[in-house]
């Protein structure tokens, strides 16, 4: 096969050592000037290779030897900054056309755009400036700042670029429709994301797998989860009377948004995914588990079927081993923690926090300070140790939550309420109220930790009745328990005089006209 001279030219500029560059440099100028068409297809093919540095190099030979540079040489130079997400460059070369008055087009603003990449904001400044220089807005560079948009979640920004595509009788095509669906997506707008589906229906505009898959994630991705699993279900119908193609992206999508409680639906879509010959990804598999949380025999069996070349990762295990926490097989998870250490999976805080509040279920408080002081690899967060103290709080072990939580102080892990709450409820049973006391003090009051501080002091009435006129006073919500608590040490005050004193107490309970789950011991 007969190879041009363009062509050798391009090989030797791609191949040229910096000692060899500036006569490769000459003969192509040399070739540009013979025929100048010739020398711009050597830029555009720099360009296509993603050679910036080379561009540069030609562009500025060509300036620097009188060779007339025109707006499509630097838009050459502006693909190859597009396509290596380097705004700077782009920038540069954009002010170096203003300075030697090379005209924009269309396609410079759209590749400086393209250049910019997740930097939305410096995209719509570019955008301004497109329309300031009254250059033709096209569906190519407002396409590209839709995409920026999406990628950092600017639903809103994306939304209006689009209502101006329509003002500006720009054509929104499906690529416009796609990424506003995926940006409404990523910020758990799902009714926008499905609006905007309907819309594209209505303008006859093709409805693909990535418009499908990104208005099922935005369903999956709002509200609690499996909140919209009817939605979910009712666009996989329609995606398949479209004849529309699902990929691994959609099934995967859906199996995120059918929650716990539709661990059977997610079973059968992760079954169909096999009937349609779909390729499975770790990501896909993943997905199953978690939406296996409330029947983890079927989570482990889907972690056992991960291919080997595949390999489970800590998010895989993580999820079985949540599964098994939900179900209180703390054996289970113990055994799967073993399981991470074997395979070489990098243990994380959440897999760690799920046995760890395995144990907690069943009161294994000792089993989990064991597990969490063998850890020497893994970040420990609040969320770790608020399953230890948990775990300490089942088990009555407060010597032990007292202590965890004194570590937890000294470290930079930052204390959420959560952590005071099971330290103090630790203290209850054992009636160490002085602890509980002092605990609660120490953090804003709410329910669940003044109930429990309240259990600690229910053998001292007076006291008990004292912490209850406190939490009046502080505006906390009393819940049945804390009135049952109340109640009860009332009632154990039998000296007649105090009697009287503690009902005093009662006659408040019963004017909020709370059922009482009153309990004489």
């Amino acid at each position: 096969m007969r190879v041009s001279p363009r062509d050798d030219l391009l090989h030797a500029l791609l191949h040229a050592r910096d000692q060899t560059l500036h006569s490769v440099l000459e003969e192509v100028l040399e070739q540009w000037r013979k025929a100048p068409q010739q020398g711009t297809w050597i830029l555009s093919q720099l360009a296509k290779a993603k050679e910036l540095q080379l561009c540069h190099h030609v562009l500025q030979a060509m300036q620097e030897n009188h060779l007339e540079v025109s707006t499509v040489h630097f838009n050459c130079v502006l693909s190859a900054c597009a396509r290596k997400r380097q705004w700077a460059p782009a920038l540069m070369l954009l002010t170096e056309m203003e300075e030697i008055q090379v005209a924009y087009d269309t396609i410079s603003f759209s590749s400086a755009i393209n250049a910019c990449g997740a930097i939305w904001q410096l995209a719509l400044a570019l955008l301004e400036k497109m329309e300031d220089q009254q250059v033709q807005l096209d569906t190519i560079a407002l396409n590209s700042l839709v995409s920026s948009c999406e990628k950092q979640g600017r639903w809103n920004v994306a939304l209006d670029l689009m209502s101006n595509m329509q003002a500006s009788e720009v054509q929104q095509d499906t690529i416009t429709y796609n990424a506003c669906i995926s940006a409404c997506g990523k910020a758990a707008h799902w009714l926008e994301a499905l609006a905007l589906q309907r819309r594209m229906r209505g303008q006859a505009l093709r409805v693909d797998s990535i418009s499908c898959s990104a208005a099922i994630s935005a369903c999956a991705a709002s509200g609690a989860p499996g909140r919209h699993w009817f939605i979910i279900l009712g666009l996989l119908d329609e995606m398949q009377e479209l004849l529309v193609s699902k990929d691994s992206v959609t099934y995967t999508a859906a199996l995120q948004g059918m929650g716990e409680e539709r661990w059977q639906t997610a079973l059968a879509l992760f079954q169909q995914m096999t009937d349609e010959s779909i390729k499975k990804d770790l990501v896909a598999y993943n997905a199953a588990m978690s939406a296996c949380g409330g029947a983890w025999p079927h989570a482990l069996t889907l972690l056992q079927s991960v291919p080997h070349e595949l390999g489970a990762d800590a998010v895989s295990f993580g999820s079985v081993i949540s599964a098994c926490e939900k179900s209180g097989e703390w054996q289970a998870a113990v055994l799967l923690l073993q399981r991470m250490f074997v395979a070489s999976v990098q243990l994380t805080a959440v897999a760690l926090a799920a046995a760890l509040s395995a144990c907690a279920r069943c009161a294994q408080w000792v089993l989990a300070l064991t597990i969490l002081e063998a850890q020497k690899t893994v970040e420990l967060d609040v969320v770790v140790y608020n399953a230890a103290i948990a775990a300490c709080e089942k088990g009555s072990a407060w010597e032990a939550a007292m202590a965890l939580l004194g570590r937890l102080t000294l470290s930079a892990v930052e204390l959420s309420w959560r952590t005071f709450s099971s330290a103090i409820s630790a203290c209850a049973k054992p009636r160490r109220w002085r602890e509980a006391l002092e605990l609660l003090r120490m953090v804003p009051w709410e329910t669940s930790a003044c109930g429990a501080a309240m259990r600690a002091c229910s053998y001292d009435w007076a006291r008990t009745l004292h912490l209850y006129q406190e939490m009046t006073l502080a505006l906390v919500h009393k819940d049945a328990d804390i009135y049952a608590t109340v109640t009860a040490a009332s009632f154990s005050a039998v000296k007649p005089g105090l009697l009287r004193e503690a009902l005093v107490e009662l006659e408040d309970v019963a004017f909020q006209g709370l059922k009482l789950e009153t309990t004489v011991h």
